[in-house]
């Protein structure tokens, strides 16, 4: 029983354990430049669908790869994995000086796809003059 113990509290002591306590200000801060890429609720919902053609603002991770959009998890894009409807959202119009990963809240218009991307049931137009909020920049070069 000692044993056990001394066991447990070694592996408290190097974090392989923990409680269900909330951490005290002993605890450690993740590393500068690094935050969780954490998932989002969905981004593309039938509520926000109800709203075509009217002004949406829609938080996200930036993504400029063939075609920018936001997407609800960063980890998708780093492991290369399929995105389903529901997680992401085409930026069309004004290019965004934005990084990669970037999480940002961004405001345009809603509207439907048109060519080329007339398969997409929705996409946020942005302006030069569209509203765009840093929540946190990306550590990702």
């Amino acid at each position: 029983m000692n044993r056990n113990l001394h066991l447990l509290c070694a592996l408290s002591a190097v974090g392989l354990f923990s409680t269900a306590q909330t951490p005290g200000p002993e605890a450690v801060p993740p590393p500068v430049g690094v935050h969780p890429m954490k998932a989002l609720a969905k981004i593309r919902t039938p509520e926000l669908l109800q709203h075509l053609n009217k002004k949406a603002t829609i938080e996200g991770y930036f993504y400029d790869g063939s075609i920018p959009m936001l997407v609800d998890d960063f980890e998708k894009i780093r492991i290369n994995s399929l995105l389903t409807p529901d997680s992401y959202i085409p930026l069309v119009g004004h290019k965004l000086k934005l990084k990669w990963g970037d999480h940002v809240k961004v405001t345009g218009r809603l509207e439907s796809g048109k060519p080329p991307l007339e398969h997409e049931q929705a996409v946020l137009r942005v302006k030069a003059s569209s509203k765009v909020e840093m929540i946190q920049a990306s550590a990702v070069n």
